[in-house]
């Protein structure tokens, strides 16, 4: 029988590729490293956005600041004899593979979910996976991970958990199951359909009640890291664009509201206004995840502009053309540029417009904003290209 997972050092997907080809001293025994990456992908946010709103000119300076920063080196990893222990955990011959986010655990606390419900972290550093009621099981051969953080949304399905999968799935043959989690999304289950990935080959296992042994566990690496995507994920998504619908009744010109999806953060609070002055401008409101699939592959593949609040369905302009014109409604709070990082990858030009928040929530990211009309107005006049009538 093979041996339990048991302590070791904590090794991040992002670190461990950060430096181009990690020294084989540094990987765990039994894990191979293959980056995938080349020159042109080094730096993936566009040098400029524009900037409108709430602290604009403290805005711009930050966008700057992370525009002049690469990615880490993206890859695949390989593990011979790696058990999934949790979530985006696999432990190794050596340690605790972190095949999720690059985190830091310290002796006796281990607070970040999901993971501290999975794990306690020894006073020596090393992580131990709690098992109790665990059920055991094996996959003979290789497989490819996709037990990762991310696969209940929808916009970190399309930007992070899909692009991983893929990225494994290159470097494999067509019948290599993918090791999926039991409570997938049924839309991404279609999204893998869409991309060749036969149903068939679908192992779907409880992450929170079972511990996986598999021969030999293909990792794809973090394709994201905060603001920074990586260009070759958008290349790896484009063949969706070969499932989508006609669509010549679809607008090109767009709004993605957000006031459908039910138990939303980051509320806009003057969504009444804000539609309003859209609707001035010819946008219409188009709530994506109201759509099927192949219609909202559609709806972007021929827009000429979009407007929306940042979000899963603003993520959608993956499947835009280059040089589709994208606004982004953001909080203040929320300091990602992530947007601009999906809009770099396809030469799509962007600009944001922050609003206020009036209150933090606990999470300061998770805000509620107002969006102020003359920002507003002059990100419009930047993306639209027009004036009002």
């Amino acid at each position: 029988m093979q041996a339990e997972p048991d302590t070791g050092p904590v090794y991040s997907v992002a670190d461990l590729g950060a430096a181009g080809t990690p020294d084989p001293g540094g990987l765990p025994p039994g894990v191979w490293f293959e980056p995938q990456d080349d020159a042109r992908d080094a730096h993936v946010l566009p040098e400029t956005a524009a900037v409108f709103g709430v602290n604009a000119d403290t805005r711009a300076r930050a966008y700057r600041a992370m525009a002049g920063k690469p990615l880490h080196r993206v890859g695949v990893f390989r593990v011979a004899g790696g058990q999934i222990v949790g979530r985006g955990l696999v432990a190794t011959r050596g340690g605790v593979l972190l095949a999720g986010a690059a985190i830091t655990a310290t002796p006796g606390t281990f607070s970040l979910y999901p993971w501290g419900a999975l794990l306690t972290c020894r006073q020596d550093g090393c992580l131990v996976p709690k098992r109790p009621g665990m059920v055991r099981r094996r996959i003979d051969g290789p497989a490819i991970l996709g037990i990762c953080p991310g696969y209940l949304i929808y916009g970190h399905i399309l930007v992070d958990w899909l692009p991983r999968i893929l990225l494994a799935a290159g470097l494999t043959g067509p019948d290599v199951p993918v090791i999926v989690p039991a409570a997938l999304p049924g839309y991404a289950r279609e999204l893998l359909a869409m991309l060749g990935i036969d149903p068939g080959r679908l192992i779907a296992v409880d992450e929170t009640r079972e511990i996986v042994s598999v021969d030999e566990l293909i990792v794809g690496g973090q394709v994201r890291a905060a603001s920074h995507w990586w260009p070759g994920a958008a290349r790896l998504l484009r063949p969706l664009l070969g499932q989508a619908e006609a669509g010549a009744d679809l607008p090109r010109r767009f709004y993605v509201t957000r006031g459908q999806v039910s138990n939303q953060r980051r509320r806009l609070l003057n969504r009444d206004a804000v539609d309003a002055a859209l609707h001035r401008r010819g946008f219409q409101p188009v709530a994506p995840e109201t759509l099927p699939l192949a219609r909202q592959l559609a709806l972007f593949a021929r827009a000429e502009c979009v407007v929306g609040e940042s979000g899963s369905g603003l993520h959608n302009s993956v499947f835009g053309t280059p040089g589709l014109r994208v606004g982004v409604l953001q909080a203040d709070t929320l300091g990602s540029f992530l947007q601009a990082s999906l809009c770099g990858a396809l030469d799509q030009p962007v600009a944001f417009a922050f609003g206020a928040s009036p209150s933090l929530t606990p999470i300061a990211n998770y805000g509620d904003f107002l969006v102020d009309p003359e920002a507003l107005q002059a990100m419009l006049d930047h993306v639209a290209r027009d004036r009002p009538d």
